[in-house]
């Protein structure tokens, strides 16, 4: 008998040890991992804008320029998996808008907190009140019309999902808006 085939006092080989131990990896990583995966399930959030509601203008101080930033402020939800966590994130140039509340399905998410770097603000809901097709109103306390920029931030609203959540398809999940710039016809121009 050779030595990688001598049998150990209990009858088996070492060959048989060893491919047994080799076999048994696999095995314990499926079972330690699969614990993590079902913790984790894939939630496709989705969000979608109703008409908007509002809408910023402003003429640049020479007349020749103007623009307009469209601003939804009632969305769909959309949670296939019904409540589960999630954040709604709000993004806005805070020159022409400020003070955001949020309701959904008549409950008031918390602000979980708002981050300002220069001319924008993101403010961060806790999502909890997503239920399976949901609607969400955005009120501003603050709108300040006519007020003329070169740079106007774009609007955005994100659904994201929370901790032990995947989403599969982030692209379903934000409405943004961005400031529209035209030409305007010199004043006395048919």
């Amino acid at each position: 008998m050779s030595d990688t085939e001598s049998r150990t006092p209990h009858g088996f080989s070492r060959r048989t040890a060893l491919q047994a131990a080799v076999w048994s990896v696999p095995v314990i990583a499926a079972v330690v991992s699969t614990p993590l995966a079902a913790a984790s399930p894939f939630v496709d959030f989705q969000i979608s804008a109703r008409s908007a509601s509002e809408a910023l203008t402003a003429v640049s101080p020479d007349g020749l320029r103007g623009y307009n930033l469209a601003l939804p402020t009632v969305f769909d939800l959309y949670s296939p998996a019904g409540n589960m966590f999630g954040v709604v994130r709000v993004s806005f140039d805070n020159r022409l808008l400020g003070g955001a509340t949020m309701e959904i399905a008549e409950v008031f998410p918390a602000l979980l907190y708002a981050v300002t770097t220069g001319n924008v603000t993101v403010m961060t809901f806790d999502g909890e009140g997503m239920y399976l097709n949901q609607v969400m109103t955005l009120v501003f306390g603050t709108l300040n019309r006519g007020l003329w920029f070169t740079d106007v931030m774009p609007f955005t609203v994100e659904v994201m999902e929370g901790w032990a959540l995947t989403d599969p398809d982030r692209s379903n999940n934000f409405v943004v808006s961005v400031a529209e710039y035209i030409d305007m016809p010199p004043a006395g121009t048919p």
